[in-house]
């Protein structure tokens, strides 16, 4: 995978597991990254811009990203991944974690 070169993306390469603290699948962005990962009939890319370094340069550079799900749509793929894995909530202090 070694081409994602985000935080997420070296926890992706090394088979981490994120902790959800105090928050549920609707605010779970983590979830962008199976959209981007995913291969499916239908996929759509739409073209994003932004500021990046190339070569010690600051750049603006356009590139296409997969056409992502609206976030409401987490809840409900988070709270079916959870039912498929037998993952339960528990609770830290007086938060809900997954």
């Amino acid at each position: 995978m070694g081409q994602l070169r985000s935080s997420l993306g070296k926890l992706y390469d090394l088979d981490g597991s994120i902790l959800i603290i105090g928050l549920d699948h609707g605010s779970n962005t983590s979830l962008h990254l199976a959209e981007h990962l995913a291969d499916y009939p239908g996929k759509r890319y739409v073209q994003e811009s932004s500021a990046v370094l190339l070569d010690g340069v600051r750049q603006w550079i356009t590139y296409p990203s997969p056409d992502l799900m609206q976030d409401a749509d987490f809840s409900v793929i988070g709270d079916a991944y959870e039912t498929a894995h037998g993952i339960v909530c528990h609770t830290a202090g007086m938060c809900q974690g997954l």
